[in-house]
């Protein structure tokens, strides 16, 4: 009677802890998609007050978009100190996966879907220096299994100095995409020779009235707006209901990222992982989830460019600013870094950068190099929960 009682009440745990995983998965997706959402809510809505305000969409693009890309692992990494059961190790991985995420799936789908054969872009003056610099110390940071309040200082004061340049470089016409981190630089002959933002925006008018004309469609008129960027699309006015949306945005962002952190514990104790892997790589491609889909629109679209942008803004706001922000609220000495991120996710996040910078200089990217990087990323999740 004793044996039937024990195997009864083990089936009973078994069966409770399947309905258990079952609900966390259930949570983990539910507040993944609100952290998302509000994240992509809230951005919008501080891009409209931002021009509001009056400020250049440069600027608004390297602060308010480029920042926003990271909101969802930002707010996720906060949880993950602040929580009432902290997990450190979450910081560390869902940076590293998302960086990993971002340079071989969302930079090699990209390549998969543009034809372009050539880059009009030199990003060899300060972008891929900084990406280089800023991923080498970063890895020097957590290289000993833990960072520091000092390095999250230090961190902090050099995302500003890149945010700073960007924008600097912006104002003197450098860099002539306002929606991107990075330099975007059209290719005349043999030399590079920056636009302004009126000479792109008098293109791109000058395309579409030959597209309309061919098409017989009404041509379309050049038009500025208050910031000189016509046929770059005026962002929605602002109204009380920007504000309620800023309001309602970050409660979803609030609620989801503490959700989302609680579900990632409860799947990693399930099945035995460090809570790092989990957020190297589920909480990673979710977050990048969005970005992936409006980097394979702009490939097909022949904007590779701006998908390149986008993915060193973002690489160094996660390694710099997101690590830099979460350490304030950690409340130990130092974050806690898991092994594995150390050992199998730390090198391919280098080994990404490397493979980064030699595309960047040849400026040829082929459907062949994006089949490399995809198989990289598929390497790495094999790696993290342990199938290869």
């Amino acid at each position: 009677m004793d044996v039937l009682a024990a195997a009864a009440a083990a089936a009973h745990e078994t069966a409770a802890g399947e309905v258990n995983i079952w609900v966390a998965f259930a949570t983990l997706v539910i507040a993944l998609g609100a952290l998302v959402f509000g994240a992509q809510k809230f951005t919008g809505a501080a891009e409209s007050v931002g021009h509001a305000f009056g400020l250049p969409q440069f600027v608004i693009g390297v602060t308010i978009l480029a920042m926003g890309t990271s909101l969802p692992e930002l707010v996720a990494c906060i949880f993950a100190v602040i929580g009432d059961k902290p997990a450190p190790t979450i910081v560390a991985g869902s940076v590293v996966g998302s960086n990993v995420t971002n340079t071989f799936l969302v930079l090699g789908i990209a390549f998969l879907c543009s034809s372009k054969k050539k880059l009009n872009i030199d990003l060899m003056d300060v972008d891929i220096p900084f990406l280089f610099g800023t991923s080498l110390l970063f890895g020097f940071m957590i290289y000993h299994n833990h960072y520091s309040w000092t390095d999250g200082l230090l961190s902090i004061f050099i995302s500003g100095l890149y945010l700073a340049s960007t924008v600097m470089r912006g104002h003197a016409d450098e860099v002539v995409d306002t929606h991107v981190v990075g330099a975007y630089k059209k290719h005349h002959g043999e030399a590079l020779k920056p636009l302004t933002p009126e000479e792109v925006a008098k293109q791109e008018a000058e395309a579409a009235n030959a597209k309309a004309a061919g098409a017989g469609a009404p041509a379309a008129e050049t038009t500025d707006d208050a910031h000189g960027h016509g046929g770059h699309g005026a962002p929605a006015p602002v109204t009380w209901l920007t504000y309620v949306t800023m309001v309602g945005a970050a409660v979803l962002i609030y609620f989801g990222g503490d959700y989302t952190v609680e579900a990632v514990q409860e799947v990693a104790d399930y099945y035995k992982l460090d809570k790092s892997v989990v957020a190297g790589t589920v909480v990673s491609f979710a977050s990048s989830f969005p970005e992936l889909l409006i980097s394979i629109t702009m490939a097909r679209a022949g904007k590779i460019e701006m998908v390149l942008g986008n993915v060193i803004g973002a690489s160094i706001f996660n390694t710099m600013a997101v690590m830099g922000i979460t350490s304030l609220f950690m409340r130990g000495a130092t974050l806690d870094v898991a092994a594995n991120t150390i050992n199998q996710g730390l090198p391919l996040m280098l080994a990404g950068v490397a493979i980064f910078t030699f595309i960047t200089i040849d400026r040829r990217p082929s459907k062949v190099e994006g089949a490399l990087l995809v198989t990289f990323y598929v390497y790495y999740i094999g790696s993290l929960v342990g199938w290869l």
